[in-house]
């Protein structure tokens, strides 16, 4: 054997160290002063230590969610679509509000209280409210309803747990009737936002329609003065031609005039002549007539130079060639009615284009009935409180029993454990 295995012999078990139960337990009995003196001293400390926690109150409201007749005629309009599920869900969305619960924790005792207590601040008795606040749904079980439907929205259930508590059913009380309050007042705030929404929109298609009517009668000015204004420029064109063709004609009579003026002073006419008046004869002047079959043309110079002149004169002093022209009045009397178009005078002339919009009508009834539509609902309400919460005179916490009996039963452990100690030691 080497010498780290006689080193360990010591080590191993030996008879004299078995546990004689019976033994240790004359021992645990005989420690009884003490045992009992501990147990007592931890029962005593539990009752003490259970009395001296703050008692704590459970209140609870419910609300119930409104009739038909109770949302009255909020039903009725189609700005909000509303129903009793939708309004409990608007109050609760009120009850979870913190704008609300600080309004209503502003003017409660809990506020006062927390002013007399200096070890705790309106902010954190407030944090500790709203962390103590509950807001649930009740569900019924008699309703028979498969595992993914919920039964209908029917009642809300308030608690608040607080060592104050007639302060804490005021403040849960105050909270739903300002709930029910605040829902009523968003849904009015709601429903008044959708009418104002609406009768803009009408107001917008109203002025896009009239605008849209507007700019068509204008669109339909420009394009009738400009088919006028073609038309009378082709007008003005065939006028002026005319006009030219008619000095032309006037300025060649003129030339005309002169060449017959010339001969007829170079033979001496000066009064009109025929081919008659030259021959021999008039019976002769018959009787080559007759052997013609036609009579002659007279020159131009057979008018003499009287006549011949003062015709002459006539068109060198006319100054407007178109008073000669048949065609002229016709053309100018459909210039003038061109530029007096009656059916544009009309157009210009019209100051109320909403005749002309369809459905303009049906519209101003609809923007009317919006403006004359009352959204303030006077006797609605979007909740009832059925159970108004009340001061509890039973707490649920803390449980004294429990908490003695523990502490004796902990103490009594304890006991046990300080006997085992002095034993070993004894021993």
């Amino acid at each position: 054997m080497d010498t780290n295995q006689q080193d360990l012999i010591h080590l191993r078990p030996q008879n004299s160290d078995e546990i004689d139960l019976g033994e240790l337990l004359r021992k645990l009995i005989g420690e009884w002063k003490l045992v009992t003196a501990v147990t007592l001293l931890g029962a005593v400390a539990s009752v003490v230590i259970a009395l001296q926690q703050t008692s704590i109150y459970r209140v609870e409201a419910i609300l119930a969610a409104p009739s038909i007749a109770e949302l009255g005629a909020m039903v009725d309009q189609t700005l909000v679509p509303i129903d009793s599920e939708k309004a409990m869900e608007k109050v609760v969305e009120s009850l979870f509000s913190i704008k609300n619960q600080r309004a209503v924790f502003d003017q409660s005792e809990l506020l006062r209280l927390s002013t007399l207590d200096s070890t705790v601040t309106p902010n954190e008795l407030f944090n500790t409210i709203t962390r103590d606040l509950s807001i649930s749904r009740i569900e019924r079980e008699f309703y028979n309803l498969s595992d993914n439907e919920r039964s209908p929205f029917k009642e809300v259930n308030i608690s608040f747990d607080s060592p104050n508590a007639a302060e804490a059913a005021e403040f849960v009380n105050t909270l739903a009737i300002k709930a029910l309050a605040s829902s009523l007042e968003t849904f009015k705030d709601d429903a008044a936002a959708r009418k104002a929404d609406q009768i803009s929109q009408i107001e917008t298609q109203l002025k896009g329609l009239q605008e849209a009517v507007k700019q068509g009668r204008l669109a339909e000015i420009t394009r009738l003065e400009e088919a006028n204004n073609l038309a009378s420029d082709a007008l003005r064109l065939q006028l002026n031609l005319l006009e030219q063709q008619a000095k032309t004609n006037r300025l060649t009579r003129m030339a005309q005039l002169e060449e017959a003026i010339k001969t007829a002073s170079s033979l001496k006419i000066i009064e009109p002549i025929s081919w008659e008046s030259l021959r021999p004869t008039n019976a002769n002047a018959q009787f080559l007539n007759n052997l013609s079959g036609a009579p002659e043309a007279q020159p131009l110079y057979f008018q003499g130079t009287r006549l011949l002149i003062g015709e002459r004169d006539m068109l060198a002093a006319r100054t407007d060639d178109l008073l000669y022209v048949a065609e002229s009045s016709a053309i100018e009397l459909k210039l003038t009615q061109l530029s007096a178009d009656p059916k544009i005078a009309a157009l210009k002339a019209r100051q109320n284009d909403t005749i002309y919009i369809p459905n303009y009508d049906e519209l101003i009834a609809q923007k009317s009935a919006l403006v004359n539509l009352l959204v303030d609902f006077p006797i609605a309400r979007m909740a009832s409180l059925i159970q108004p919460a009340v001061a509890s005179t039973i707490p649920i916490k803390p449980n004294r029993k429990l908490i003695a009996v523990a502490g004796t039963v902990l103490a009594g452990f304890l006991g046990l454990f300080f006997a085992l100690i002095r034993i070993a030691i004894k021993k």
